[in-house]
């Protein structure tokens, strides 16, 4: 078999264009910290067991709530909810600004990461251990809180927002 190193990798493009291809849920991933609230929407976002309850999130080690929850070791998984403000509270904190949380409404969780008046569930999470892969670091959280409401979530394919009615 021949080294894995030696084989080529696709582009970063061809690897974008082929992965939206995969529906994903859409998060706000949120933490607390000693200078004020952050967050960034992800969606490398995933379950990773039940015993113990652990998620998991990949965030891009370039993204301001990267050191944020590194040093807090505490965060949030704010699964969204469908409709078009949840369309723009996802852009909000997608973007590369200070302001993210200017006008979301929010309250701390226990540990007292924001957790998002938006969300259709959440779960608050205790850092357990990290990974390096690629360009993001993989969180792994011990889930010590959670809740779901009624709703559809917003879900991202190919590009674009929608529902799993739509």
């Amino acid at each position: 078999m021949p080294d894995a190193e030696a084989l080529p990798s696709v582009s970063p493009e061809r690897l974008r264009e082929v992965a939206s291809a995969f529906v994903t849920g859409v998060t706000i991933v949120t933490t607390s910290a000693d200078d004020g609230q952050f967050g960034c929407t992800a969606n490398a976002v995933a379950s990773l067991s039940l015993e113990p309850p652990l998620m998991l999130v990949c965030l891009d080690r370039a993204a301001g709530t990267h050191p944020r929850m590194l040093a807090a070791r505490t965060f949030v998984i704010n699964v969204l909810g469908g409709g078009a403000e949840n369309e723009a509270l996802c852009r909000q904190f997608a973007a590369r600004r200070d302001d993210k949380f200017a006008g979301v409404p929010f309250r701390p969780g226990a540990t007292g990461a924001p957790i998002l008046d938006a969300a259709l569930a959440w779960l608050e999470c205790e850092l357990d251990r990290t990974y390096e892969g690629g360009d993001h670091t993989i969180f792994v959280g011990r889930v010590i809180d959670a809740a779901v409401g009624e709703g559809e979530p917003l879900i991202f394919h190919r590009g674009r927002f929608s529902t799993l009615g739509e």
